[in-house]
């Protein structure tokens, strides 16, 4: 009982010696935890720009190959091009969204406005590009350069007309007046996760709780 009593009693010291991140995630990384059914709700405002992707717009072209170091929109592409999708599989909101692997584990990025000491949630459509393997599609969300999530999608029973989007939360913390928040990537090959419905907004505005 004494060395029960004692793992206890460290991990509570350990927890309160922790510094406070800038992001706090929900669920365990790695993780469906923070996975839900249930779409992002609409958001006013919300703080991310073209979180559905739809600009610009594709027409009829089935995706656009983006490559490093251009933008779709606000969202800056880094390490290696993303496959921005038109009409090639069902969209979680509107009529595109992104695969963030062209060819290769890449990222978007784009900067928000955010409040110092301020938490905001993130909630995000994600599925898998179901044209290849791996199966099990992984990636990471990063909030102003720390990761704050690591989620996974199994495309595996997926197809381009269902492709079974989850919505995924995290609550961060800003430290700053504005926060880069950023999607990469874990998935090796050309058939990556995919994300829309990107929204982010305000739900603890230090200045109110004084």
């Amino acid at each position: 009982m004494r060395s029960v009593r004692s793992v206890i009693l460290v991990a509570i010291l350990l927890t309160s010696m922790a510094p406070w991140n800038s992001a706090l995630a929900i669920g365990a990384r790695d993780g469906d935890q923070a996975a839900s059914d249930g779409a992002c709700p609409d958001v006013e405002p919300n703080l991310i720009r073209n979180g559905s992707f739809e600009e610009p717009a594709r027409g009829g072209v089935e995706f656009w190959t983006v490559p490093e170091g251009q933008r779709i929109g606000p969202w800056l592409v880094g390490g290696n091009p993303v496959d921005h999708i038109a009409v090639h599989w069902e969209a979680a909101h509107g009529a595109q969204s992104l695969d963030l692997n062209g060819c290769g584990p890449a990222s978007v990025s784009q900067s928000v406005p955010t409040l110092p000491g301020a938490s905001y949630e993130l909630c995000f459509g994600m599925a898998g590009n179901t044209d290849g393997p791996p199966e099990v599609k992984r990636l990471e969300v990063i909030w102003d350069g720390k990761v704050a999530g690591t989620m996974k999608f199994d495309a595996g029973s997926k197809t381009r007309e269902r492709m079974g989007w989850t919505y995924r939360r995290i609550v961060m913390r800003a430290t700053a007046h504005d926060a880069v928040l950023a999607f990469h990537s874990l998935t090796p090959g050309c058939y990556g996760p995919v994300i829309d419905r990107v929204t982010l907004r305000l739900i603890q505005d230090p200045m109110a709780m004084r």
